[in-house]
């Protein structure tokens, strides 16, 4: 066998355990931020940022058990699907159907993409995705608040979904979000 052969086959069967992973998963994951989104992870956060040291007893254990135990978020969350990945999901999908053409990847990408829809933010200016759970940075920011970085990865989604089935539901929602 060639390399380029092993590369190959070692480049399939990577895709594969991760399809495998995210279908057993139901496109479901932790998140790097969970930790800092639990009530406490915010309560802590908030305080710290007005006060440094009556904040850093709250945020030291979370900064601990995030960097050196990251495996052990599972004891605090649960797994759910983010805004934030499930566009990517969706082209890694269309991607897969385009190199392929089996219609079940496209098929998994659209309903990635109807996810999407029921669960998008609308407002006065538009429709858009924001992340999954509460936030606190220099002000607080409720979970599902739309933001520009995850609502552009869902609105390229939407596009692709409209550029392989020419439906036209696709590009109307992919508009609304311009509007966001």
């Amino acid at each position: 066998a060639s390399v380029h052969g092993d590369k190959v086959t070692e480049f399939r069967d990577s895709t594969m355990a991760l399809l495998h992973w995210l279908e057993a998963n139901n496109h479901a994951s932790y998140d790097r931020f969970d930790l800092w989104a639990s009530k406490p992870g915010v309560w802590g956060k908030r305080l710290f940022g007005r006060h440094k040291l009556l904040g850093l007893p709250l945020v030291a254990p979370i900064f601990v058990i995030d960097t050196f135990f990251p495996r052990s978020r599972r004891f605090f969350v649960k797994k759910a699907r983010s805004a934030e990945a499930i566009p990517r999901i969706a082209m890694g999908y269309f991607r897969l159907y385009e190199m392929q053409g089996n219609h079940l990847y496209l098929e998994r990408g659209l309903q990635l993409l109807r996810w999407l829809e029921e669960n998008a933010s609308h407002s006065a200016h538009g429709i858009g995705w924001g992340l999954r759970f509460d936030w606190q940075a220099k002000e607080f920011v409720p979970r599902t608040t739309p933001c520009v970085t995850v609502t552009s990865h869902s609105t390229e989604a939407f596009l692709e979904g409209f550029r392989l089935t020419g439906e036209e539901k696709y590009r109307q929602i992919a508009l609304k979000s311009a509007d966001f």
